[in-house]
């Protein structure tokens, strides 16, 4: 119930700009999940196709460690998590194509902590 009502309240206010360069488009709530759907600005999928195996996994990285962080800061996020609801982020480029996903668990912000 907590993660429906979440998605419910959140979804109203978007898009919601993040950063200069993530812009959160969307919430759903499909069971104990909520899923997430960013648009990563100035991020074209053949942009993307050109950077080396390391640049690229370099930029997944900084992505997901800012995304974590600022999950994990959040209380509302953190009681979630503790009773069983996980985060499934999902980055888009600005022309709608996947550039890579994962799913936050509360076992994860513990580890930041």
């Amino acid at each position: 119930m907590a993660a429906k009502n979440h998605a419910t309240y959140y979804k109203k206010k978007l898009p919601f700009i993040c950063t200069p360069t993530l812009t959160l488009n969307d919430i759903l709530n499909v069971g104990d999940t909520l899923i997430y759907r960013y648009a990563v600005k100035h991020a074209r999928k053949q942009e993307i196709k050109r950077l080396e195996e390391k640049e690229l996994l370099e930029f997944i990285e900084a992505i997901k460690k800012e995304n974590l962080r600022t999950a994990c800061k959040d209380k509302e996020i953190l009681n979630m998590l503790s009773i069983g609801v996980s985060l499934d982020e999902i980055f888009y480029s600005e022309n709608g194509e996947l550039i890579f996903e994962y799913t936050i668990k509360d076992e994860d912000c513990k580890r930041l902590q």
